[in-house]
């Protein structure tokens, strides 16, 4: 369900970003071997040499007894997808990306990552000479 959903997730928000008259141009794509090292992200930034991306994944909801509050953060599966901060996002697409959920009534959950981020999110950050990232993760089970 992993990429499945974030994929379809993604998919979804370019069908509705093209009924928008916006004045820039979007790219997705969908990687591969994130878990072994982030290659397909690092890969496709390389070609589309973004300024800002953004990282779907799914992230573990914290109302199984295999996972720990304290590690995780308290995340709702329903309450919203997880909008992270951390060392690997842009302090400004995070502060956007709340900004936008706050205008259009979209509920959201915060999350914080203490290292690197084990997503894409880590390799948009370190591409080229730097992309401004972020990382919004939809809880599942």
């Amino acid at each position: 369900m992993d990429n499945k959903t974030g994929l379809w997730v993604v998919v979804e928000a370019m069908r509705r970003a093209s009924k928008q008259n916006l004045r820039t141009s979007l790219y997705t794509v969908s990687t591969v071997a994130e878990e072994i090292g982030l290659r397909g992200a690092q890969t496709s930034c390389h070609g589309i040499d973004p300024q800002i991306g953004l990282a779907v994944d799914v992230t573990h909801a914290t109302d199984c007894p295999t996972i720990e509050k304290k590690k995780e953060g308290d995340v709702d599966l329903g309450g919203g997808p997880v909008v992270y901060r951390g060392p690997n996002m842009n302090p400004l697409v995070v502060d956007r990306l709340e900004k936008v959920a706050d205008a259009n009534s979209i509920p959201y959950q915060l999350g914080a990552l203490s290292r690197a981020s084990p997503t894409d999110a880590n390799a948009l950050q370190v591409s080229r000479a730097g992309v401004a990232a972020g990382l919004v993760s939809i809880p599942n089970r």
